[in-house]
């Protein structure tokens, strides 16, 4: 059995293997391979018809007509409900097969070539419309909308960080469904699935996404135009850092984000690998990872304000408050998109003067630690001299009613 399939156990007796030879000779044998070849079938074939349970059910179900049915639907009807309480509580066979298996499932699409077909109508996903249950590279299909021609993804370290990413607003504001991978063979399993059903697999975290329609084509263009001097400005003041500076196309609500290269690694590939063992610490990031882009929402009044600035002002007259507020976003965006900051200490220290700005402390105030009589003075003495008289008060209270009491019943 191949490695992705060292879950299944058993016993093969077969009639045409020899038992006078050396075991060197046996495993030379083409017979063996044959075997092999039909226990993965067999396997593979098992292993969907644990997934495809329900959905056989319904299919027999369409094919009936006439009175015949009836009992047929009344069986549907109590199997829906039966479905209805698996969700809520129940897990199904397969969701339990996939929980325990599920990663051997998608070695088995990276590491066997000619059953990868078989094995990725197996893969289960969650999704931007599915957080909470998982779905098929079919169900994704099914609920495509018309003329979208590929199967969008992300991956990253957990569902509920996915869903949040801005690399995802304008998909889910146009009503794309987009497959959240949480897992860390989930990128590799996809970069060995080049397409599904006639439809590619594109990573949301690379390239160029193209979801205008002709007619804001023109529109677009006249944006790239607008914002020239501002990306040029940009791309000059982070040099090699990224490749280059352009107006976004997926962005809704935040200002800036940093997408790959098309062939470069995603901040998620690039997270794997620098945590791996045997990584080389001395090797240049650029190699591993590729050209970085700046992407910039032209709608976002940060932006906006942003080339006006730059407009404003030749470059070399560009003020040094103008050029931290340009840093800050791009240092914001790496760590939005998922990526590690270089400097992470003078990134927290820029921060800090933002907020001695806005809080209208001087920049070059000294810290200075508490004297002990600032201390004392700010807190206040214990009144134990008050609590004693509000007691006294309060029992020559209580002995006052007594008598009256006592009075009132004399």
């Amino acid at each position: 059995m191949p490695r992705y399939l060292n879950f299944i156990k058993g016993v093969l007796d077969s009639d045409d293997l020899p038992l006078n030879v050396s075991r060197e000779q046996l495993q030379q044998l083409k017979i063996l391979k044959v075997i092999t070849k039909k226990l993965v079938r067999s396997a593979l074939e098992m292993i969907r018809k644990i997934a495809k349970e329900e959905e056989d059910g319904e299919e027999e179900l369409e094919d009936c007509e006439g009175e015949e049915c009836e009992e047929e639907i009344e069986k549907k009807e109590t199997e829906t409900k039966e479905k209805k309480e698996k969700e809520e509580g129940k897990e199904s066979q397969y969701e339990k097969f996939w929980k325990e298996f599920g990663k051997n499932v998608k070695l088995g699409v990276i590491e066997d070539p000619a059953n990868r077909n078989k094995l990725s109508k197996l893969l289960r996903f969650y999704s931007t419309k599915s957080i909470d249950k998982l779905i098929s590279l079919d169900d994704y299909i099914k609920k495509m909308k018309t003329g979208q021609e590929v199967i969008y993804y992300l991956a990253g370290e957990s569902i509920q960080a996915l869903d949040k990413s801005p690399l995802l607003q304008k998909l889910k504001n146009k009503g794309y469904e987009v497959l959240l991978l949480d897992d860390n063979i989930d990128e590799y399993c996809m970069q060995n699935l080049p397409e599904y059903e006639k439809h590619k697999l594109q990573n949301v975290a690379k390239g160029d996404i193209k979801l205008d329609d002709e007619d804001e084509k023109d529109m677009e263009e006249k944006v790239k135009k607008y914002y020239e001097p501002l990306t040029n400005w940009w791309k000059k003041k982070l040099g090699n850092k990224i490749e280059k500076v352009q107006v976004a196309q997926r962005l809704v609500d935040s200002p800036c984000i940093i997408s790959s290269s098309e062939y470069g690694y995603s901040a998620n590939m690039y997270r794997i690998n620098k945590a791996q063992a045997f990584s080389n610490k001395g090797m240049d990031p650029s190699f591993m990872m590729g050209k970085r882009n700046l992407e910039i929402n032209p709608d976002h009044p940060v932006i906006k304000e942003l080339l006006q600035k730059v407009k404003s002002v030749e470059e070399s007259d560009i003020s040094e408050h103008v050029e931290n507020m340009a840093d800050l976003l791009y240092e914001s965006a790496i760590l939005a998109s998922g990526f590690d900051l270089e400097d992470p200490i003078q990134f927290s220290e820029k921060i800090e003067k933002m907020m001695r700005k806005t809080m209208g402390v001087d920049l070059t105030a000294p810290i200075k630690p508490f004297s002990k009589e600032e201390i004392e003075e700010s807190i206040p003495d214990e009144p134990e001299q008050d609590i004693k008289e509000d007691l006294q008060a309060i029992s020559q209270l209580n002995s006052v009613v007594l008598k009256q009491i006592s009075i009132q019943k004399k």
